[in-house]
């Protein structure tokens, strides 16, 4: 039987993946206003306190001013919500109340302009970075149950967090990734004997589904198999039970806000994103444009902005010689329904943002296919070139933002490359600085923030520039454009060679 990590290689983990994500905050647009408004009606005094209506926010939503991904039911309520899976707001509710009320008492005004944009991050920190960095550990114990040594499972590990979407997208409040972490905990305690993990996985799987509609499939695939495995099915009632207390939560929601239980929050969505005939008004046929999109394709492609994932495609054939073949039938059959969903979707693109976001509820179970691998030099190396280049990919979106309009060869990756590539050339002074990249402290962000407050004040504000899109190293170390990167590159690098020394040295099992 495989040992357990060591507890400082456990930390490390999480000081790695916790210090790169939030390294970088990459602000909001529409996506993560809609969240944000929830938090603030919530928590702040006025008539729509301890509800979750972002009617104050709504100052035009025929321009989408705010936010245009709202939600309502003109049949049921005249009132606005988000039109997002309810967990992030959720989440952010009782980190935004406790910071709203510390600073009122310590003369600090939350709802001021730095105000607002330092308690975005905060929360941000809280719902998405935190669980990120608790399921790295989770991640990396179950790599541990089908790796052939712990250097193999912390190199999967580091790949899934930094080399795929779960960090760029981990840069911002959008809920992909948070439900991610939580999906990494379920299938890490479903592995696990006892009815007490199976309790948790039920648990945590129902988390994700309420923070990310993408997760339903995962929820709903874990009960499959409990009941068709022979042996996790004494387990089914554990897991059901753990996982309903986010079901409840859940239902409540949508029939309390929308007036039906099982109808999506986004089926409320603007007419523009509804479309009449389609399941719920956002599902229909497959796509072939849009299978093409979601895989290969430069703009959207999953194996362009992660080429490591080809490596999982041919991990695949030794499925067969892996243990526990009920969890790799659970791994592929959500690879594969997750892929088709999106494909059905009418905004299967995911507006604007780079690469097929709405596939990183399915990255952990290609990256977890990456432990399978045999060892030997050609995997190896396989490995190390796809992964690095992943890697790469991933942090300059992180660097830039995922948010990022693409305007070369309809691919936001090689705007990004382009931005960083100008904003190299600013720093050295061959190109000149354009109005909005000189008044704010960097010049690497590739993307402009929608404004969360009625604030009559133009994008080209410094305060913008400094509190709304941001990293450490720009924050804390005053450094610029992209000199801002290099303590990010050293300490990342300078961690994941700590942790792959100590991995080394542990005996691969007792």
């Amino acid at each position: 039987m495989k040992r357990l990590a060591t507890p400082r290689l456990e930390a490390l983990i999480f000081v790695f993946v916790f210090g790169l994500a939030a390294y970088f905050y990459n602000g909001y647009g529409w996506n993560q206003t809609a969240r944000y408004d929830a938090i603030w009606a919530f928590v702040e005094p006025g008539p729509n306190r301890h509800t979750l209506r972002i009617d104050d926010f709504m100052t035009d939503p025929e321009q989408g001013l705010n936010t245009g991904d709202f939600a309502r039911n003109p049949d049921h309520s005249e009132h606005y919500y988000s039109n997002k899976a309810p967990g992030t707001s959720l989440l952010g509710i009782p980190a935004y109340a406790f910071l709203f009320h510390v600073e009122r008492i310590a003369g600090f005004d939350p709802v001021s302009i730095r105000g607002v944009l330092l308690n975005a991050y905060l929360i941000h920190l809280w719902v998405t970075v935190i669980p990120l960095a608790l399921s790295a550990i989770f991640f990396y114990h179950l790599a541990l149950r089908f790796a052939p040594d712990r250097h193999r499972a912390l190199q999967v590990t580091i790949i899934l967090y930094a080399g795929t979407l779960m960090l760029p997208f981990s840069t911002a409040l959008w809920g992909h990734t948070t439900a991610a972490a939580f999906a990494v905990m379920a299938l890490a305690c479903f592995v696990r004997p006892g009815r007490r993990a199976t309790a948790w996985a039920g648990f945590f799987a129902g988390l994700a589904a309420l923070t990310d509609y993408g997760a339903l499939p995962l929820a709903a695939s874990l009960v499959v198999v409990a009941a068709a495995a022979s042996s996790r099915r004494e387990r089914l009632p554990a897991l059901v039970l753990g996982g309903m207390a986010p079901l409840v939560v859940f239902l409540l929601y949508h029939w309390v806000l929308f007036g039906s239980a099982f109808a999506l929050a986004s089926s409320y969505s603007p007419a523009s994103m509804v479309d009449e005939g389609r399941v719920m008004g956002l599902f229909g046929a497959i796509n072939l444009r849009a299978l093409y999109g979601l895989t290969v394709s430069t703009s959207r492609g999953i194996f362009v902005y992660m080429p490591v994932l080809l490596m999982s495609l041919y991990a695949l054939r030794f499925v067969r010689q892996g243990s526990d073949r009920a969890f790799w039938w659970l791994a592929m059959a959500n690879m594969l329904i997750v892929l088709l969903l999106n494909a059905t979707f009418n905004g299967w693109q995911g507006g604007v943002a780079a690469g097929p976001r709405y596939q990183i509820i399915a990255l952990p179970f290609y990256v977890i296919l990456l432990a399978i691998l045999p060892s030997g030099r050609r995997v190896g190396t396989a490995l190390y070139v796809l992964g690095g280049l992943s890697v790469a990919h991933m942090f300059v979106l992180a660097a830039t933002s995922p948010n990022a309009v693409g305007t070369w060869m309809g691919s936001e990756l090689w705007f990004a490359y382009l931005k960083l590539w100008r904003a190299l050339r600013i720093d050295l002074g061959v190109d000149p600085a354009p109005l909005a990249e000189s008044l704010s402290v960097g010049s690497i962000h590739g993307y402009p923030t929608f404004l969360m407050r009625g604030w009559t004040i133009p994008l080209t504000d410094p305060v913008l520039g400094r509190h709304s899109v941001f990293n450490l190293g720009e924050r804390l170390l005053g450094l610029r454009g992209v000199a801002s990167l290099l303590p990010a590159v050293a300490g990342a690098a300078g961690l994941g060679l700590w942790m792959s020394r100590i991995a080394r040295r542990e005996p691969p099992s007792s």
